[in-house]
């Protein structure tokens, strides 16, 4: 039993390391633009109506889902690169191009901070103030993979409602991007 405890200390400490490594921060995140500007792409073949239908489960529908994905990562963002959060309303996006700009601008902001990301930034603290009110703090790293596993939550629930108007939603599959096809990945 000694060994099958030591192996797992060792599978932890790995994924802990790859977890933390910047390239993996980046390709995470360059995973989720990839596959938010297909869900872009798929929208503009949709009826407006249907994009912007309140739905069961999720976050209203696809309109509301797309605004909110972007809204929680500037928010966030902002609080990483110690700058005031922008409180946008899903009111002032009244279309998808107002999205996908909102999308790209924010993306251009998170590829700066994340540019200049490393291995020590994961540990930094954020002390912020939550919806309750009270102080609270935490490590950037749980930030990053919070965002991170965020997006792919509510993309799985586009997929759904892609499914109920008798669409073929996007594929979530990280298989085929080329997202590890680079020399950052190299060994």
């Amino acid at each position: 039993m000694i060994f099958t405890g030591y192996y797992c200390f060792c599978a932890i400490n790995f994924f802990r390391r790859i977890v933390m490594e910047p390239k993996t921060i980046r390709a995470l995140f360059e995973y989720n633009w990839r596959i938010r500007e297909k869900w872009f792409a798929w929208c503009q073949q949709i009826q407006e109506e249907e994009l912007f239908k309140e739905r069961n489960g999720g976050y209203k529908g696809f309109m509301q889902t797309l605004f909110h994905i972007v809204d929680v990562e500037q928010r966030w963002l902002s609080g990483l690169v110690d700058t005031e959060s922008i409180k946008y309303n899903f009111t002032d996006f009244d279309n998808l191009e107002s999205i996908i700009r909102f999308s790209r601008e924010t993306q251009t902001r998170f590829t700066s901070f994340l540019n200049n990301y490393t291995r020590g930034s994961g540990a930094q603290i954020l002390n912020a103030v939550n919806k309750k009110g009270e102080n609270v703090a935490y490590i950037y790293i749980e930030i990053l993979l919070h965002l991170a596993v965020h997006e792919s939550h509510h993309i799985g629930q586009m997929s759904v409602w892609a499914r109920e108007i008798g669409k073929e939603p996007v594929t979530a599959n990280l298989i085929g991007l080329n997202i590890f096809n680079n020399e950052d990945w190299k060994y």
